[in-house]
């Protein structure tokens, strides 16, 4: 999971990168995958931001940037699903890894996929909307607070790292719970 936090871009970086008009090249196409420091903290809503500034504000086709879930504890359709469908954005709402009731156990007793088995299905189908052409961005989208997950080995962290994605870490409002809430998440994403 270490491995989440380590590319550290700065603005003039990311720009550069999005300036880029893609590819079929799924490694150079990039990813940034949205946290939060507790459930409900506003990741999906962050996320719809994201991508409603590119195609309002900044141009971007529908076709240059993707979204996906990879991992959730909810089934419902999320404003950001239907925001994709309106506008016609490549949308994956609900990835490879739901975390339905019961899941856990299920793991624990060995009637699912390994940990690593549902890792390479994170990558897969990050990577598959990353190599459509001409994309330029996949916005991928976190569950819960960060250690959700970690008991089957899929934390944000390990999910960001499958999804070869920096994080953006979304925390509470405010200076200090702010800044207490990205120094304890950060040193989670960072071992």
């Amino acid at each position: 999971p270490r491995r989440a936090m380590e590319r550290r871009y700065t603005a003039a970086q990311w720009s550069a990168r999005l300036s880029s008009d893609g590819g079929t090249d799924p490694a150079s196409v990039p990813r940034l995958f949205v946290s939060g420091d507790r459930s409900q903290v506003g990741k999906s809503s962050c996320c719809l931001g994201i991508l409603a500034t590119l195609v309002e504000r900044l141009g971007y086709r529908a076709s240059e940037i993707a979204y996906i879930k990879p991992a959730t504890q909810c089934e419902a359709t999320q404003l950001v699903a239907r925001y994709c469908a309106a506008r016609g954005i490549e949308c994956v709402p609900i990835g490879p890894v739901v975390y339905v009731s019961g899941f856990t156990r299920e793991f624990l007793a060995g009637n699912t996929k390994s940990s690593t088995e549902m890792a390479e299905d994170v990558r897969q189908a990050v990577d598959k909307l990353c190599a459509r052409p001409g994309r330029r961005l996949v916005v991928v989208d976190g569950v819960g607070f960060p250690a959700v997950g970690s008991i089957v080995g899929l934390s944000n962290a390990e999910l960001a790292t499958a999804a070869k994605a920096p994080v953006v870490l979304v925390c509470p409002k405010g200076v200090g719970n702010a800044v207490d809430s990205f120094n304890l998440n950060r040193v989670f994403f960072e071992h």
